[in-house]
Order: structure tokens, then C-alpha cells, then sequence
């Protein structure tokens, strides 16, 4: 029986598993670097999406309270009006 001609450790992404053989610990080291390097730019993805999804939102709560605080300062002047007037 021939044996099943090894992958280059650059060419593939494919995990070892059954009739997957690996010339050494090398190129199992270098899969598993190449799938947590995959990972982290997964992770800084998310993260980086995250980031700005909090801003976003915190500039938007940011408004909305400025918002607020003038409506509040409004009713109070008009009470006050309102007030004097009677």
C-alpha cells in the first residue's frame, strides 16, 4: 500500500484527523498556530465591531440626555412664566 502523499503545512487548513498524517510536530505547531491566528483576527473583529457599536451608542445617549435637559429647562421656564402670570 502507497502511503497518502503529506500536505504542505503552507497549503493547508485541513485539521489532522483519520488517514491524516503529519511528518512531525512541526506541522501540527503549524496548524494550530495558523487556527489561533484565525481566531485572534476573528476575535479583534468582533471586537473592533463592538467598540464602535458602544460609541455609537453613547454618543446617541449622549444627545438624547442633552436633549432631555434642555426640554427640562424649557417646561421650567415656562411654569415659572406661567407663575408670574397669575
Amino acid at each position: 500500500m502507497t502511503p497518502r502523499p503529506l500536505p504542505h503545512p503552507e497549503l493547508t487548513d485541513e485539521p489532522p484527523g483519520p488517514g491524516t498524517e503529519y511528518r512531525s510536530n512541526y506541522e501540527w505547531g503549524r496548524f494550530e498556530e495558523r487556527e489561533r491566528e484565525r481566531a485572534e483576527a476573528e476575535l479583534e473583529a468582533v471586537r473592533t465591531a463592538l467598540t464602535r457599536e458602544i460609541a455609537e451608542l453613547t454618543d446617541a445617549l449622549a444627545d438624547s440626555a442633552r436633549k432631555l435637559a434642555a426640554a427640562d429647562l424649557l417646561l421650567r421656564d415656562l411654569l415659572i412664566r406661567d407663575l408670574r402670570n397669575h
